[in-house]
């Protein structure tokens, strides 16, 4: 079924304006020492900290990890927890001028990835994507393990 011009538009739109609005209310400070994040490793060992520190591992929270160019991290963010958050993402990454992102979800159990994840991680990409900001990984740690949904798709 085609959809009229008129409800494109406004879905366009929409999504303008909620990359806009992403972007003006992410206000970050920059990770105050130089850290290059070039492998699933060493970014599970940064976001399992970040987890360790927020909640001591005891309950589900999400992250994105901002990057630049040469892959150094620039900044974190707490994602809630929706899946209608592809556009907050994007326009963060915009107002950061991040060139790649690394989405984690941070759980007490079962790593691998569920209807959620994929609905996440596909949503977000097709924003970035037209927007040239690449999804590095999406990861799935718990206490004891940590998954790369690339590689588990691969």
């Amino acid at each position: 079924m085609r959809r009229p011009r008129s409800f494109i538009y406004f879905e366009m739109h929409n999504s303008e304006n909620q990359l806009a609005l992403a972007e003006l209310k992410f206000s970050y400070t920059v990770y105050p020492q130089l850290l290059k994040l070039s492998n699933t490793q060493q970014a599970n060992e940064m976001l399992l900290k970040l987890w360790e520190q927020e909640c001591q591992c005891k309950e589900q929270k999400r992250y994105v990890l901002f990057l630049d160019y040469e892959e150094q991290f620039i900044t974190w963010k707490h994602l809630p927890n929706s899946l209608n958050i592809a556009h907050e993402i994007a326009g963060m990454a915009l107002a950061c001028n991040a060139k790649g992102i690394i989405i984690s979800h941070n759980r007490l159990n079962y790593p691998k990835p569920n209807f959620a994840d994929k609905t996440l991680v596909t949503k977000t990409f097709r924003i970035c994507e037209c927007m040239m900001i690449e999804i590095l990984d999406y990861l799935i740690i718990t206490p004891n393990q940590c998954v790369s949904y690339k590689a588990s798709i691969l």
